[in-house]
């Protein structure tokens, strides 16, 4: 499980977090990976720590355990510490989630957070779908991607404002 943990991580840094990383200079890493027992601390008493469910969390949040379909996948919460003074003066979350949905392939999601301008950011070995959120007022912004109608949401009790790019 520790070489599953590995790749899912090395993918997501090669694959997202360093192009993130080279355009806008250096990122904040808020968290990343969870094993198993932590994410289900988080989970319990009616998700007090904002952690869905361990099987929700299978290549999410837990690296080292295949999601449902049998994919890798990882997922890190980062600040673009360059894109906060932006983001204070025009309030325009939207700016870096596009740049990213645009320039990187292998993302599979996004979630912004006002919260120091903070994003979790997904990547899986195959993508399936694009999420562009937006929580603090829970408007999302749903993307198609390859033609594949979105089944699964990184929070998925939330309304959704659903349309095609």
């Amino acid at each position: 499980m520790a070489n599953l943990a590995i790749a899912s991580g090395k993918s997501l840094c090669e694959q997202v977090l360093e192009p993130i990383q080279q355009a806008f200079g250096r990122i904040g890493i808020r968290s990343g990976y969870r094993s198993s027992t932590v994410n289900a601390k988080g989970a319990e008493n009616k998700n007090q720590y904002n952690c869905a469910s361990n099987e929700f969390n299978y290549a999410v949040h837990i690296w080292d355990i295949l999601d449902t379909q049998g994919y890798i996948g990882a997922t890190a919460c980062i600040i673009v510490n360059s894109f906060i003074d932006y983001y204070e003066r025009t309030a325009d979350w939207t700016a870096l989630a596009w740049w990213i949905h645009d320039r990187i392939d292998s993302y599979k999601g996004l979630a912004h957070f006002n919260n120091l301008v903070a994003v979790y950011v997904s990547h899986v070995d195959k993508i399936v779908f694009t999420v562009l959120f937006h929580l603090s007022d829970l408007h999302r912004l749903l993307l198609h991607c390859e033609s594949v109608l979105l089944s699964r949401v990184l929070f998925p009790s939330h309304t959704q404002l659903s349309t095609q790019r």
